[in-house]
């Protein structure tokens, strides 16, 4: 995916949304995605983007790691500390806290998609190809679920474990941590490129074009 789809990205991101919501009933809290600095896009199931840990009081680059192509994806951090991020070599990485990989996972298909982090140490994420991957810690694919559009929207985890994803092919996916899908929501003619959000009482929110 080169330049022009950039463009047409940035495009789609600056037209008119409009809001999905869907309630999915209350339900008693569990936390599902790993209690770590930076689990999911934007710190949590509600996307609050607030994190209780304490960031850098400099601008001091510790390290650097290259990849074959550039990175979109947001990083997220698991509880000891490794980093995983897409980049649009299709390659999922894990680096360590000393900036050294510990593994990448090819998926051979542009990851623009924030990996999310579950409690067991399961990374989700999506790419153009249509897929929802589900990988292990020990770099090994656990399952994965085909969408009927590419997936540019970062997976998030609700209190419950399910799996929320978007795609361009305008549906709402909320996919179980087995694999198995629970439901879809087709949001008419659009495009699902917003990451999904989940209010306490398991209303979920989601935009699209």
């Amino acid at each position: 995916m080169g330049k022009t789809m950039l463009r047409c990205i940035v495009r789609l991101c600056c037209l008119t949304s409009f809001v999905l919501v869907l309630s999915g009933g209350a339900y008693e809290l569990k936390a599902r995605a790993m209690d770590s600095p930076f689990p999911v896009f934007k710190h949590d199931y509600q996307h609050t983007g607030r994190s209780e840990y304490k960031g850098t009081d400099t601008a001091e680059c510790k390290w650097t790691y290259p990849t074959n192509d550039q990175i979109v994806s947001s990083p997220t951090v698991s509880g000891d500390g490794i980093v995983y991020f897409g980049g649009l070599d299709g390659n999922v990485y894990a680096i360590g806290p000393d900036g050294h990989a510990k593994w990448f996972f090819s998926t051979k298909s542009n990851i623009f998609s924030t990996p999310a982090i579950d409690g067991s140490g399961t990374i989700y994420v999506g790419d153009t190809n249509n897929f929802l991957y589900a990988i292990g810690d020990d770099m090994k694919e656990k399952w994965k679920f085909r969408t009927g559009g590419a997936i540019m929207s970062s997976p998030n985890i609700g209190p419950d474990g399910t799996v929320y994803i978007g795609s361009w092919d305008g549906k709402l996916y909320a996919i179980g941590s087995d694999g198995v899908p629970r439901w879809t929501y087709q949001t008419g003619d659009s495009i699902v490129i917003s990451s999904p959000a989940v209010s306490k009482d398991g209303t979920v929110y989601v935009g699209s074009r």
